[in-house]
């Protein structure tokens, strides 16, 4: 159910509500059934780990954690799924400035009030979003003792963004989701936390299907990625493994 909050979720667990897309892969081709309930998904499979995350604009507000939502969800999962299984944080990332995602022609759903949002919370500060993204996780996720770890895919879309010294374009394809490069770097996040890697040595861009790489900006073209930004995924994910509670 894209673009959902965890307010959301716990209302269509709650309703037993058919919602969800429940998208699975165990053949290398992907399928999904739709029209799906959240149960259904967790009584599919018998799931190692389980990731939870709540979209960046809520998970930065203090007035998100006022009631215990989260927990709400954590608690239904657990008496969801066949055995204990090993909860992860998605740790989000920080929304881009670059002016060109804010230019009327450049995405058939302009950010409309989004960008108002993002000056009245964060002052349209990048660094500050990630700031408060960490905090609230250090302060209201982490300290319920219930996570077995944080993904820390916002320090690593940070530092790759500060060590590309691009635009925001190269990790970004609109004004809050990734660029196929920008996934991958995610990707790899994930993959490195939950096998309980300390760090990656080598990135294969062969998983991206070809008609889906490097969607960058339109008025810019397509990205190309190099050698060195294979290199800047593998140092992202690998300082953000170390940092995860930094700013790179």
């Amino acid at each position: 159910y894209s673009g959902c909050p965890v307010i959301k979720h716990v209302h269509f667990a709650q309703a037993n509500s058919p919602e969800y897309d429940y998208m699975k892969n165990d053949s290398g081709t992907w399928n999904t059934q739709e029209g799906t309930t959240l149960e259904y998904a967790l009584r599919e499979q018998a799931w190692d780990a389980v990731i939870l995350h709540d979209m960046n604009t809520y998970a930065i507000k203090d007035s998100n954690y006022t009631s215990p939502i989260h927990q709400a969800l954590i608690d239904y999962v657990k008496d969801h799924t066949y055995y204990d299984v090993d909860f992860y944080w998605h740790l989000s990332w920080a929304n881009p400035v670059d002016p060109v995602f804010f230019e009327p022609s450049y995405d058939p759903q302009p950010p409309g009030e989004w960008v108002s949002n993002y000056k009245a919370n964060s002052d349209m500060n990048y660094d500050k979003m990630l700031t408060q993204l960490i905090d609230q996780t250090q302060k209201h996720i982490m300290s319920t003792g219930e996570i077995k770890a944080v993904i820390p895919a916002g320090t690593a879309i940070h530092y790759a963004n500060n060590r590309l010294d691009q635009t925001d374009p190269d990790l970004y394809r609109d004004y809050t989701h990734m660029s196929d490069f920008g996934r991958l770097l995610c990707a790899y996040t994930w993959y490195a936390t939950i096998t309980g890697k300390t760090e990656i040595t080598e990135v294969n861009v062969d998983v991206i299907p070809a008609n889906l790489r490097h969607r960058r900006a339109k008025v810019l073209g397509d990205l190309e990625i190099t050698e060195e930004m294979k290199q800047v995924i593998i140092e992202s994910v690998n300082y953000a493994l170390q940092n995860p509670w930094t700013v790179p």
